[in-house]
Protein backbone atom coordinates (compact mmCIF):
# COMPACT_ATOMS: atom_id res chain seq x y z
CA UNK A 1 0.00 0.00 0.00
CA UNK A 2 1.29 2.90 -0.71
CA UNK A 3 2.13 6.76 1.29
CA UNK A 4 -0.88 8.34 -0.78
CA UNK A 5 -3.02 8.52 2.40
CA UNK A 6 -5.27 11.96 3.12
CA UNK A 7 -5.12 12.76 6.62
CA UNK A 8 -8.60 13.18 7.45
CA UNK A 9 -10.15 16.15 9.49
CA UNK A 10 -11.57 16.12 12.48
CA UNK A 11 -15.34 16.35 11.31
CA UNK A 12 -15.11 14.44 8.56
CA UNK A 13 -16.97 11.21 8.74
CA UNK A 14 -16.16 7.16 8.29
CA UNK A 15 -18.84 4.87 7.56
CA UNK A 16 -17.19 1.25 8.89
CA UNK A 17 -19.27 -1.21 8.21
CA UNK A 18 -22.95 0.08 9.47
CA UNK A 19 -21.16 2.35 12.12
CA UNK A 20 -21.03 6.09 10.94
CA UNK A 21 -18.43 7.94 12.93
CA UNK A 22 -16.57 11.87 13.11
CA UNK A 23 -12.87 11.58 12.90
CA UNK A 24 -12.85 13.05 15.93
CA UNK A 25 -14.84 10.04 17.82
CA UNK A 26 -12.24 7.71 15.88
CA UNK A 27 -9.45 9.34 17.91
CA UNK A 28 -11.13 9.17 20.97
CA UNK A 29 -12.70 5.47 20.52
CA UNK A 30 -8.77 4.58 20.10
CA UNK A 31 -7.44 6.41 22.59
CA UNK A 32 -9.72 5.12 25.53
CA UNK A 33 -9.29 1.30 24.14
CA UNK A 34 -5.40 1.34 23.74
CA UNK A 35 -5.72 3.07 27.66
CA UNK A 36 -8.06 0.72 29.00
CA UNK A 37 -5.92 -2.62 27.15
CA UNK A 38 -2.81 -1.40 28.36
CA UNK A 39 -3.71 -0.58 32.27
CA UNK A 40 -5.26 -4.16 32.12
CA UNK A 41 -1.94 -5.72 30.52
CA UNK A 42 0.69 -3.70 32.99
CA UNK A 43 -1.71 -4.58 35.97
CA UNK A 44 -1.22 -8.77 35.06
CA UNK A 45 2.09 -7.88 34.56
CA UNK A 46 2.68 -6.26 37.70
CA UNK A 47 0.81 -8.90 39.78
CA UNK A 48 3.50 -11.40 38.62
CA UNK A 49 6.15 -9.45 38.44
CA UNK A 50 5.94 -6.16 40.83
CA UNK A 51 7.77 -2.92 39.75
CA UNK A 52 8.01 -3.47 35.75
CA UNK A 53 5.38 -2.00 33.35
CA UNK A 54 4.79 -4.29 30.31
CA UNK A 55 6.37 -1.06 27.83
CA UNK A 56 9.43 -1.31 29.81
CA UNK A 57 10.70 -4.40 27.53
CA UNK A 58 10.22 -2.06 24.66
CA UNK A 59 12.45 -0.07 25.63
CA UNK A 60 15.59 -0.90 23.99
CA UNK A 61 17.07 -3.98 22.42
CA UNK A 62 20.00 -5.62 22.94
CA UNK A 63 22.19 -6.33 19.40
CA UNK A 64 25.22 -8.48 20.60
CA UNK A 65 26.99 -5.85 23.04
CA UNK A 66 25.13 -2.92 21.85
CA UNK A 67 21.48 -1.76 23.08
CA UNK A 68 19.32 0.26 20.52
CA UNK A 69 16.73 2.66 22.04
CA UNK A 70 13.53 2.18 20.81
CA UNK A 71 11.86 5.67 19.99
CA UNK A 72 8.13 5.10 18.71
CA UNK A 73 5.82 1.49 18.27
CA UNK A 74 3.72 1.88 15.53
CA UNK A 75 0.62 0.10 14.51
CA UNK A 76 -1.39 0.28 11.04
CA UNK A 77 -4.41 -0.60 10.77
CA UNK A 78 -6.28 -0.82 6.94
CA UNK A 79 -10.12 -1.23 6.26
CA UNK A 80 -12.11 -0.41 3.61
CA UNK A 81 -14.86 2.28 4.28
CA UNK A 82 -16.62 5.12 2.83
CA UNK A 83 -15.45 9.08 4.05
CA UNK A 84 -17.90 11.99 3.81
CA UNK A 85 -15.43 14.73 4.00
CA UNK A 86 -16.15 17.91 4.85
CA UNK A 87 -14.65 19.53 1.32
CA UNK A 88 -18.34 18.30 -0.03
CA UNK A 89 -17.13 15.62 -2.51
CA UNK A 90 -19.97 13.30 -1.95
CA UNK A 91 -19.40 10.06 -0.09
CA UNK A 92 -16.44 8.13 -1.27
CA UNK A 93 -15.39 4.24 -1.14
CA UNK A 94 -11.95 3.63 -0.20
CA UNK A 95 -9.31 2.01 2.37
CA UNK A 96 -9.55 4.36 6.00
CA UNK A 97 -5.26 3.28 7.32
CA UNK A 98 -5.41 4.40 11.37
CA UNK A 99 -1.90 4.64 12.70
CA UNK A 100 -1.35 4.80 16.24
CA UNK A 101 1.60 5.81 17.52
CA UNK A 102 3.09 4.90 21.30
CA UNK A 103 5.84 6.25 23.05
CA UNK A 104 7.36 3.19 24.99
CA UNK A 105 9.14 6.01 27.61
CA UNK A 106 5.45 7.71 27.85
CA UNK A 107 2.68 5.34 27.64
CA UNK A 108 0.46 7.66 28.47
CA UNK A 109 1.17 9.75 24.98
CA UNK A 110 -0.18 7.99 22.22
CA UNK A 111 -0.78 9.58 18.49
CA UNK A 112 -3.52 8.70 16.61
CA UNK A 113 -3.73 9.26 13.13
CA UNK A 114 -6.99 8.86 10.80
CA UNK A 115 -6.16 8.69 7.16
CA UNK A 116 -7.82 7.74 3.89
CA UNK A 117 -7.26 7.00 -0.31
CA UNK A 118 -10.34 6.85 -2.36
CA UNK A 119 -10.61 3.48 -4.71
CA UNK A 120 -10.53 5.52 -7.86
CA UNK A 121 -6.89 6.98 -6.53
CA UNK A 122 -5.55 3.54 -6.36
CA UNK A 123 -7.24 2.53 -9.97
CA UNK A 124 -5.69 6.07 -11.09
CA UNK A 125 -2.41 5.07 -9.76
CA UNK A 126 -2.29 1.42 -11.30
CA UNK A 127 -3.14 2.88 -14.80
CA UNK A 128 -0.42 4.96 -14.36
CA UNK A 129 2.03 2.43 -13.49
CA UNK A 130 1.03 0.03 -16.35
CA UNK A 131 1.44 3.39 -18.87
CA UNK A 132 5.25 4.04 -17.29
CA UNK A 133 5.89 0.23 -17.31
CA UNK A 134 5.10 0.49 -21.22
CA UNK A 135 7.07 3.90 -21.93
CA UNK A 136 10.14 1.81 -20.04
CA UNK A 137 9.52 -0.92 -21.98
CA UNK A 138 9.58 0.47 -25.06
CA UNK A 139 11.79 3.60 -24.74
CA UNK A 140 10.86 6.26 -28.04
CA UNK A 141 14.05 6.09 -30.11
CA UNK A 142 15.16 3.40 -29.54
CA UNK A 143 18.05 1.63 -31.69
CA UNK A 144 16.95 -1.93 -33.14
Amino acid sequence: MNDNFILLESDDVVLLGEDTFKVSQIEQLIQKNIKEKLQRHIYEYNSFHPGASMLEFFNSIPIGKTNIDLAEIKHEYIQNCQVLRINGRGWEKGKLKIEIIILPTNNSDKQVYVKFIPDEHMECEAFLDEIFQIVYDNPIGECK
